[in-house]
């Protein structure tokens, strides 16, 4: 993306191209640790979480696995499968995702878990649309707020372009489909509080289709 219009400035397109680079592995060395996902990906202080870990180099007991920069008990359940838990206070009304790093014989993977309380999007309607359609985004824990959430679509000349928010609540929002939209990446942002590090990218599992 070669610029974003959005209020929330420069960190919004940092954030996105640290998307952009944790959604692709392409250049990871064979042999590199891999965290393939977190189950539950949503979860509370306390709680167990496990990690499905591609190339896990090291016996159980060798693996250093840290939750929001606390390093944290690890067990081994199986290949590729470590087993810890979520240290009290991780999560907080401001602080709704938190880093896991792994350290597998020297090599680092990191990925990301998030507190129940993080917005989510879990689908969007209708799949294809037009300019000047709207389109209903549906989720869990929107920021009801039109002044701190914003949704974009990606643009026909390369860029990224707002959407004009019609309809927002903690579970849906509508937008309309602007002028120039292209079919790909959804994004939606959400402002939790004040500071660069309040603001969460949300994308849809699936890319929209703009004809």
């Amino acid at each position: 993306m070669k610029g974003i219009q959005t209020k929330y400035g420069l960190v919004v397109l940092s954030l996105l191209l640290l998307y952009s680079a944790c959604s692709k592995d392409n250049g990871t060395p064979v042999g590199t640790p891999v965290i393939d996902s977190i189950q539950p990906k949503y979860t509370e202080n306390g709680k167990d979480i496990y990690l499905y870990v591609k190339n896990l180099n090291s016996p159980g007991s060798e693996n250093k696995v840290s939750v929001g920069g606390v390093e944290v008990n690890v067990s081994q359940m199986g290949a590729g499968i470590l087993k810890t838990t979520v240290p009290p206070g991780t999560f907080t009304l401001d602080r709704l995702s938190a880093e896991v790093k792994l350290n597998s014989s020297g090599q680092t993977a990191t990925a990301f878990v998030y507190s129940v309380l993080c917005p989510r999007i879990l689908s969007f309607s209708p799949e294809k649309v037009s300019p000047g359609q709207i389109l209903t985004i549906k989720g869990l824990n929107f920021v009801a707020d039109k002044n701190k959430t914003e949704v974009f679509f990606e643009r026909l000349a390369g860029s990224s372009i707002t959407a004009e928010i019609i309809y927002i609540d903690a579970e849906k929002v509508q937008v309309k489909v602007p002028e120039n939209a292209a079919s790909g990446t959804l994004y939606m942002l959400i402002k939790l509080a004040d500071g660069p590090s309040s603001v969460l990218v949300l994308l849809p599992d699936k890319k929209i289709t703009v004809l």
